[in-house]
């Protein structure tokens, strides 16, 4: 992914850890062309009629745009080709996703396909391709495949930041289909009780914004038929007050009657994470806000806006 050096290329020279890449670190990869023609690609073993996403760093340097392709070795037969992206000042990722056809089992990836252009140079880092239809984090190789391991991302809050008693809980996320209809977008609990807790899910292809208390739940507000893409979701809760904002507009009703915790009883803030392992999670959370009130109607719905 790093160490572009071990694709192979022609007509390419790889100038290797030239500046800062988007890791922070002295390793990015500054590419030049020394003809109109010029390329850099993988041979890669694949399953076939399935669905791949190539990923890559780019950013523009005498030259701003990069071309990409994928070629079917099986059948003889590029999968796509001339795929441009307009390279800037600032570091983007470029993403393509395809499928493989069938009988397809051995592919050559090109992170470069130049044809026909200019003579110059771009930067690039972190090349990656991965099975699925989506891409996720940075995914770091030295030459072989490797499976990724789960995102988790896990914020030690106090009881001292969070009030037990009242607030009000809002995320942002990139809802898409796949394996997240059963995921916690946001959840706040008691470490001591996870029976303890306030939450906003992914439940059944629903946004779901709920309560429970000692195990017992005490409001859980539904928006069904939920859209796809960015939601702005908050989850107010307070002592027989409890209300779902989403997009700007309240979901259902005020639910009038439900107790809510004791002073000090929650302690743990956890972002986008799965019921179980079979369950992996894999919408895009954008934003995580923990109020220690219970917002206004007016506040959620300003909060929520998109």
């Amino acid at each position: 992914s790093e160490d572009l050096s071990q694709w192979s290329n022609s007509n390419v020279t790889i100038t290797s850890n030239n500046s800062v890449s988007p890791d922070g670190s002295q390793n990015e990869n500054l590419i030049s062309f020394s003809s109109t023609t010029a390329n850099m690609y993988q041979t890669i073993t694949v399953s076939a009629s399935t669905s791949y996403t190539f990923t890559c760093y780019a950013k523009e340097g005498s030259l701003s745009s990069l071309n990409l392709a994928a070629y079917d070795l099986s059948n003889g037969a590029f999968i796509y080709q001339n795929d441009e992206y307009i390279l800037n000042s600032e570091w983007i990722r470029v993403s393509k996703t395809f499928t493989t056809p069938a009988g397809c089992t051995s592919i050559r990836i090109f992170a470069i396909r130049q044809v026909n252009k200019e003579i110059g140079n771009i930067y690039l880092w972190g090349a990656q391709l991965e099975a699925g239809s989506y891409a996720t984090s940075y995914i770091p190789t030295s030459g072989s495949a490797v499976t990724r391991v789960a995102d988790a991302c896990v914020n030690g809050a106090n009881e001292q930041v969070i009030n037990s008693t009242e607030g009000t809980l809002y995320v942002e996320a990139n809802l898409i289909n796949g394996y997240d209809n059963n995921n916690w977008l946001g959840i706040i609990y008691d470490s001591s009780n996870a029976n303890n807790r306030i939450y906003i899910q992914r439940y059944l292809g629903n946004i779901q914004g709920g309560i429970r208390v000692n195990g017992v739940i005490q409001s859980e507000i539904t928006q069904s038929s939920s859209s796809l893409g960015k939601n702005k979701i908050a989850f107010t809760y307070k002592l027989n007050e409890f209300k779902m904002f989403v997009n700007g507009s309240q979901v259902g009703v005020t639910d009038t009657s439900g107790s809510v915790f004791s002073f000090n009883t929650l302690d743990v803030l956890n972002v986008g994470v799965y019921h179980n392992n079979t369950l992996q999670f894999n919408s895009g959370i954008d934003d995580v806000k923990l109020y220690n009130t219970a917002l206004t109607d007016n506040e959620l719905a300003a909060l929520t806006q998109v």
